[in-house]
């Protein structure tokens, strides 16, 4: 799974200064999909029928502060032809005057993948590489779950941008023009769960067919989140952990529990428990 990033950006007339700063500053929750001020799922009128339109985060910015590699690339190759800045004084006058970089504030919608059997990563049966070796092939296509989600909020970022003065825009969606997703949020294909016929490992993060094997970051998500990812991993990475070295993920930093923690290792085969073997099932997610 990925995160499916809907941009819609706009020019101010005043300056943004979005190189002073980071790319993302804040981000707000309204589109996440849940009542305000509490976890249950809002559900819309839309037309009569009752819809669920599960968004995400909305990180809100200016322009992406590296000059060079993102303004370099609009300047240098996307309107190089067009503007005749793609070398020499005009590419490098456009780049000190950062007219896009200077002007630009941006909304990026991080939508849920909804998760699905048909995704997987696997060997391709026919490419190799420079070994020989059959190289990883990933299968993934945007469910309408997350389309759906996508043109519903359009709109009111469209209107957010536009209260601040800003002529706003909806900015090309790479995956709907064929290309793979742009998100490095990455999360499913070892997801976790209590059947093995259904999931890669087990609550604990150990792989159902292979005793001494874990997997602690976003692969074992079961589902996408509906922002970014990373305390999540870190959560469930710390929690293997423990899970591993049989210690408390409650223990104080002072080391009060240090005595009745187990070392890892001394204790391996406890920890580790004989299983039957199993076929790989697919990853799925």
């Amino acid at each position: 799974m990925f995160h499916f990033q809907t941009t819609v950006a706009g020019f101010m007339p005043q300056k943004t200064h979005g190189q002073r700063g980071r790319a993302g500053t804040t981000a707000i929750c309204d589109f996440r999909g849940v009542d305000p001020g509490g976890t249950a799922i809002r559900v819309f009128d839309d037309g009569g029928t009752k819809r669920v339109y599960l968004g995400g985060i909305v990180e809100m910015g200016a322009a992406d502060p590296t000059p060079i590699t993102a303004d370099g690339n609009v300047y240098a190759i996307q309107l190089g032809r067009l503007a005749g800045t793609r070398f020499g004084a005009a590419l490098k006058s456009a780049l000190r005057d950062g007219p896009i970089m200077r002007h630009t504030v941006s909304l990026l919608l991080q939508s849920e993948d909804a998760p699905q059997t048909t995704h997987r990563v696997d060997l391709d049966p026919r490419v190799r590489d420079v070994f020989g070796l059959p190289v990883p092939r990933v299968t993934y296509k945007n469910h309408s779950y997350e389309q759906q989600a996508r043109l519903f909020y359009i709109p009111y970022m469209l209107q957010l941008l536009a209260n601040t003065g800003a002529r706003a825009f909806l900015a090309p969606c790479g995956p709907l023009l064929g290309d793979p997703p742009s998100s490095a949020h990455l999360m499913g294909t070892l997801r976790m769960g209590t059947d093995a016929r259904t999931s890669v490992v087990d609550p604990q993060g150990r792989f159902w067919d292979v005793d001494n094997l874990y997997a602690a970051d976003g692969a074992v998500f079961p589902t996408a989140s509906g922002c970014n990812p990373t305390l999540t991993i870190c959560a469930v990475a710390l929690r293997t952990a423990h899970g591993i070295a049989a210690t408390s993920p409650r223990a104080d930093s002072s080391g009060a529990e240090a005595a009745h923690r187990t070392p890892l290792g001394v204790e391996r085969d406890s920890l580790s428990v004989p299983r039957s073997r199993l076929d790989r099932v697919p990853p799925v997610g």
